[in-house]
């Protein structure tokens, strides 16, 4: 999450603290710990961010969203949760935008956040969805986290 400066900004945190503390109080394990790993990445971003040269590669962000997106991948391949896979690929999606910056630095700032914060909304609907929708995705119990 970015410093609370804009509408858009202060919108997303509150959202985010919402998700995290529906997420907490109602999900399963798999959720729970999904969501903690979300909010270590939200405190870890600032941290990391390049604050000098904000047009620049963000590479302290990319790792982050890398590593977030190691997490979720590995959860995939273990656990069965029709949510995962969305989890995922919006994580993906996330880290796509970084390398975009990359290999063209004269993405607008502007696009650039206006993606990550859009992407954002969709990991929280992923989590949302996995905390209200529990069994689905379920084939005979296997595989479970709870």
């Amino acid at each position: 999450m970015q410093l609370l400066e804009t509408p858009t900004q202060i919108g997303l945190t509150a959202a985010f603290v919402i998700a995290a503390l529906y997420v907490l109080a109602r999900g399963g394990r798999l959720e729970r710990i999904s969501m903690i790993l979300v909010i270590v990445a939200s405190i870890a971003s600032p941290l990391v961010q390049d604050f000098s040269q904000l047009n620049a590669p963000q590479w302290g962000l990319m790792a982050v969203d890398g590593a977030l997106f190691a997490a979720f991948a590995a959860m995939v391949w273990r656990f069965d949760r029709a949510w995962l896979p969305w989890a995922a690929a919006f994580q993906l999606m996330t880290l796509t935008t970084h390398v975009g910056k990359a290999l063209n630095p004269d993405i607008l700032g502007r696009a650039y956040l206006s993606t990550s914060y859009l992407l954002f909304v969709g990991l929280l609907a992923a989590l949302i969805w996995g905390t209200a929708r529990p069994s689905e995705g379920l084939r005979d119990g296997a595989r479970t986290a709870r």
